[in-house]
């Protein structure tokens, strides 16, 4: 019963029947949780090939093919949407809009979070922790360091305000107007994300140590070991033996002495690495959610893509597009072009991914068949939409106003008028005797058979 009191006079208090990430203990700050320290995750990532290259092909998937821009609506005519994308294209290519989104989602999976920094045209004495002015137009992105920022603060809505940033000691706060946060990885009770790191950390480093266990089975089966044993041998003597050796054999393994010592040197076994390594190989593609196959590089020719099933892959990548990037990138737009006295009445269309020649040909294939049911049989497209969907997929139609109905025409009847009475011929004497002679000869006919 106290509990449940003292839960509803806080709920009374503070307004809210929820709680927010990483307010549960402190309710105006959180802390980044971490597993390993910054320094140890760059070091894995730096040494460790396969993981560094499942993380980097993977950022590169994601914004390989970029993106477009489309209406919403069938209300924006060509020229305004010429305008806004030259706009944003001219803004992307000075701030390099693509590299750093990138090299933002490689700390992402590194680190758990990637940031970028928004930096607008405004009044120079504005300080970062500032919300921008209404209005402000963004002029770059900026990367930040990730390992520096390990904490945020929120506002009375439980959501980010600063983002704390330390550098030499000291702390620095960025209003969330001015950061980009990528985080590919959420974790369950945090705002901060995953590495991808400390995800696989066993298996990293146990691939690591067999890295290194393989080199040293191979330097001493390669090297040999090499036994040398003299009668009397002296310990000066020993030694100098030792040192010509190693100088001009460089042998992974040496025993000098005396014929006192007998030594016996038993080859161990060689086994297999190959089943060692694929359990590291499954557990690392399935840390980076990627085919194995990918996260290898198959040889051209040695599989099809339906084998690998590259499917699943590209979706995840679509999926990651739309949920992260998507929003991320409508709220630098937007701001971008109302700054120029724009509206934003657009949306974000991913350019589609092609996996290789057989893929696209499916997909060219599926398109040709919609065009052919929606233009070819159906007719409820025109020829400019059928052009799009083969060049685009298949696109919103716009909605069709029912058309007012026709009042059926009808023909008017009018009654006679004596002029029209007038207009009638009357058939005279002799043309009635013709027509009545006329009419008996085929009854005549008709009777005698004659009639065909």
């Amino acid at each position: 019963m106290r509990g449940k009191f003292f839960g509803r006079l806080k709920r009374l208090i503070f307004g809210r029947r929820t709680i927010a990430f990483d307010t549960s203990t402190t309710p105006k700050d959180s802390y980044k949780p971490t597993i390993l320290t910054p320094e140890a995750q760059t070091f894995i990532f730096m040494r460790e090939p396969l993981i560094n290259k499942g993380i980097r092909k993977k950022a590169r998937d994601i914004f390989r093919e970029w993106h477009d821009i489309v209406p919403i609506s069938d209300d924006v005519s060509d020229d305004e949407i010429k305008e806004a994308r030259r706009i944003i294209e001219e803004f992307n290519q000075n701030a390099q809009t693509k590299a750093k989104l990138m090299h933002a989602t490689i700390s992402a999976m590194v680190y758990g979070d990637g940031f970028l920094e928004i930096s607008y045209k405004e009044d120079e004495s504005l300080k970062a922790e500032d919300e921008p002015p209404e209005g402000a137009e963004p002029d770059n992105l900026h990367l930040v360091k990730s390992s520096t920022i390990k904490r945020v603060e929120f506002d009375e809505y439980g959501e980010p305000l600063y983002w704390i940033q330390t550098q030499a000691g000291k702390d620095v706060k960025i209003h969330r107007d001015r950061i980009i946060h990528v985080c590919i990885d959420p974790r369950p009770d945090s705002i901060f994300g995953v590495s991808k790191i400390d995800l696989a950390y066993k298996i990293l480093i146990s691939k690591m140590n067999a890295d290194e266990a393989h080199g040293e089975i191979l330097w001493r089966f390669g090297k040999g070991f090499i036994i040398i044993q003299a009668p009397g041998m002296t310990v000066d003597e020993q030694k100098a033996i030792e040192q010509a050796i190693t100088k001009k054999l460089s042998p992974k393994s040496i025993f000098v002495g005396d014929d006192s010592y007998k030594v016996d040197v038993k080859n161990p076994a060689t086994i297999d690495p190959e089943p060692f390594d694929d359990y590291f190989y499954t557990n690392i593609a399935a840390a980076l959610e990627m085919p194995k196959a990918i996260l290898l590089g198959v040889q051209a020719g040695a599989v099809t893509g339906s084998e690998i099933n590259l499917k699943e892959y590209y979706n995840d990548i679509k999926n990651i597009q739309e949920t992260i990037f998507t929003p991320i990138l409508t709220n630098l737009y937007r701001k971008l072009l109302e700054s120029k006295g724009l509206e934003w009445k657009y949306r974000i269309k991913w350019n589609e991914m092609f996996i290789d020649e057989k893929s696209e040909a499916e997909i060219l294939d599926r398109r040709a068949s919609a065009v052919d049911k929606l233009y070819g049989r159906c007719g409820v497209i025109n020829e400019d939409e059928a052009r799009r969907i083969v060049e685009q997929g298949i696109i919103p139609l716009p909605s069709l106003e029912p058309e007012e109905e026709k009042e059926e025409e009808r023909a008017e009847i009018k009654p006679m008028e004596e002029k029209h009475y007038n207009a009638i011929e009357r058939l005279s004497e002799m043309e009635k005797k013709r027509i009545e002679y006329e009419r008996k000869l085929g009854e005549q006919a008709i009777k005698e058979g004659r009639a065909a």
